[in-house]
């Protein structure tokens, strides 16, 4: 849904909430509401997952064997 339409949405209480993850400058409206949860695009990632992926990198303990067909 587009941000406007979703402004609008909530405004006229068609939407009961929202949950929002790009980010918004400031002053934008949908921070306005208070049924609308705003996070950072990468809320979901834990700490220390890139350095975890470099880790599975270097090792390369996921190398995939053509012979065995996995």
């Amino acid at each position: 849904m587009q941000t406007r339409s979703m402004v609008k949405a909530l405004d006229g209480r068609r939407l009961a909430g929202a949950d929002v993850t790009n980010p918004l400058p400031k002053g934008h409206a949908l921070w306005k509401f208070e049924n609308v949860v705003i996070t950072p695009h990468i809320a979901g990632q834990p700490d220390g997952v890139k350095a975890r992926q470099m880790e599975l990198f270097k090792e390369a303990s996921h190398v995939v064997d053509k012979q065995k067909g996995y």
